[in-house]
């Protein structure tokens, strides 16, 4: 079941050219990889409209990503050749990265622990 990833990266103001070299070099970088692992841009904005609550401080970044599962998703972060990719932005950029996963099947209205109703038309899940 396609999964999405959302990263909000924080520019960090004043960061010395060398850090913003590299972080430029990392954004070069990611899409390759990100497509290597199944995944695709849905979103990639220099700004947001904040809708509701307090307004982030500073310059941000936000990229959706689709990928087609949680396990793509997690095999692209925890990738060497993520890892290796990741120091190039320290200094530049402060990032938060989330996985968002749907939620799972809804309970049995009959209120049985641990089983859940298949969808109409849809085989019952095994005992």
């Amino acid at each position: 079941m396609p999964v999405l990833t959302l990263f909000d990266v924080t520019i960090r103001a004043g960061a010395p050219p060398e850090a913003q070299a590299g972080y430029e070099r990392y954004r070069a970088a990611v899409p390759e990889l990100v497509a290597r692992y199944g995944g695709r841009y849905l979103a990639r904005a220099n700004s947001a409209a904040v809708l509701e609550g307090e307004p982030l401080e500073g310059e941000h970044r936000y990229h959706v990503i689709e990928f087609p599962d949680a396990a793509a998703a997690r095999a692209f972060w925890a990738s060497p050749e993520y890892a290796a990719l990741q120091p190039l932005r320290v200094g530049a950029v402060d990032v938060q990265a989330l996985l968002l996963t749907p939620p799972g099947p809804p309970p049995d209205p009959a209120g049985a622990p641990g089983t859940t109703t298949a969808a109409p038309g849809a085989p019952a899940p095994p005992p």
